[in-house]
């Protein structure tokens, strides 16, 4: 096996799949800073993206808390899964927080 499928079947498919739908928000972000559109394909980044965004954050940080509270659980071999998962999901909303950041802070006005 290489080293990315290790990875992901180490990860499991829900949060492969959470992945995904996270970095494509994370695609999507210089799009949705030019205003909403209404209509046609911009509205999945536009409209869509930022909304899915703080339920992926919540979720990520769910799968935070509870992969601490499985990894402390496991023996010493399933402590390395949960610490690669821990790993991936904090690189995740780091770069979540910090790409759509300033978009929020722009809508909110702070």
């Amino acid at each position: 096996m290489t080293y990315l499928s290790q990875y992901l079947k180490s990860l499991g498919a829900q949060r492969v799949a959470m992945t995904v739908f996270s970095l494509l928000t994370l695609i999507s972000a210089p799009i949705a800073s030019n205003g909403a559109t209404y209509e046609g394909l911009l509205v999945l980044p536009t409209l869509v993206a930022p909304s899915m965004v703080p339920i992926l954050m919540f979720v990520i940080m769910l799968d935070i808390i509870m992969s601490l509270v499985f990894m402390s659980q496991e023996e010493a071999t399933g402590k390395k899964r949960f610490r690669l998962i821990l790993s991936s999901n904090i690189v995740l909303l780091v770069a979540m927080i910090g790409v759509w950041g300033s978009f929020f802070i722009t809508l909110l006005q702070l």
